[in-house]
């Protein structure tokens, strides 16, 4: 098994911004892996030789938790392409998902794969770890004090005095101190629990990131190999609109549900190359065009369903959208 050499890159430039550039020479060498391949995604050295390494480092510096330590002090340029392409997504929920979408590709390491889920009103998010938990020990604790870090650095820190987490958990027990965890997520952490996850609120991974730019965020993602496709928040919308039919949304009350002002949501719609009203008529034309395949509606009862106020308001804007009247689609 292989990890790509751009998972020594945070440990290597932790070492060498603390003045110990000497340890992580010794430590890259351990590994037969140099500096100059650092920021690679093809070039790939033994696990185990990484973890060894990483063990390594923990003695020379003395350190048992310098995985925390390096996750606490994490820029997300140190991560490559992907910590770029995280720095133009639009919102934190954004970057979460194109870790994911990325397969942990752009970590250069797969010891560690994230999953996301709501529970109790908190998003969730699961590390499942597939390899030996206490070899991958410092990568897990790395790995979390890593993501609080990406978001005060990925908002300007403008909400560096509130709360990230509600709560860690991990599968192991302390190593050192418990309030050292506690100061570094800045939240109570259970050990020795089944599995790895950090809770959250929703509204603080609505947060926009300061640096955003489609242009580039896309530019990034082609060269990860990873296909732009619709925007989760786009997603979001339209399976909010769907929930709620036959009642019709206004681009406030939607705004309202995640958390934006109209304009911000406006905005954010308007730079992905979209609109409220453009993803409100495509969602209603796809469902209409499926509910048309069953003979057994009539017509009047879909537009009342997709929540047109009369039958012929359901005709315009199908047939705009779709060159032909609902009786033709469902007769052609």
């Amino acid at each position: 098994m292989y990890v790509n050499t751009l998972a020594f890159k945070p440990l290597y430039n932790y070492l060498k911004q603390h003045d110990m550039e000497h340890i992580g020479d010794k430590v890259l060498q351990s590994a037969g892996v140099a500096a100059e391949q650092l920021g690679s995604h093809i070039e790939n050295c033994q696990k185990d030789s990484f973890y060894q390494a990483y063990q390594l480092a923990m003695e020379l510096t003395g350190d048992d938790l310098l995985g925390l330590h390096i996750g606490e002090w994490l820029h997300p340029s140190n991560m490559g392409l992907l910590g770029y392409a995280m720095c133009n997504c639009a919102t934190i929920k954004d970057a979460l998902y194109l870790v994911l979408s990325s397969n942990n590709h752009g970590y250069g390491n797969d010891s560690v794969h994230f999953s996301l889920s709501f529970i109790d009103g908190l998003i969730k998010m699961t590390l499942d770890c597939k390899d030996d938990i206490q070899q991958i020990r410092p990568w897990i604790e790395f790995t979390t004090a890593g993501w609080k870090s990406h978001y005060h650095h990925l908002t300007n820190f403008n909400f560096r005095n509130q709360p990230l987490f509600s709560e860690v958990s991990f599968p192991f027990s302390a190593r050192g101190k418990e309030a050292e965890y506690q100061r570094v997520l800045g939240c109570p952490v259970r050990f020795n629990q089944k599995e790895t996850y950090i809770t959250g609120s929703p509204a603080i991974f609505a947060q926009e990131i300061y640096t955003a730019d489609s242009n580039s965020l896309s530019l990034f993602m082609e060269q990860l190999g990873i296909k732009r496709d619709k925007s989760q928040l786009e997603d979001e919308i339209q399976t909010l609109i769907k929930k709620t039919l036959p009642q019709t949304l206004t681009l406030e009350q939607v705004a309202k549900t995640f958390n934006f002002s109209a304009s911000t949501l406006k905005r954010r719609l308007s730079d992905s190359g979209t609109s409220y009203n453009k993803l409100s008529l495509e969602l209603k034309t796809e469902m209409a065009k499926q509910m048309l395949r069953n003979k057994t509606l009539s017509i009047n009862e879909i537009s009342y369903y997709l929540g047109y106020s009369k039958p012929s308001a359901f005709f315009r804007a199908f047939k705009n959208t779709s060159g032909m009247t609902p009786a033709q689609f469902r007769n052609k």
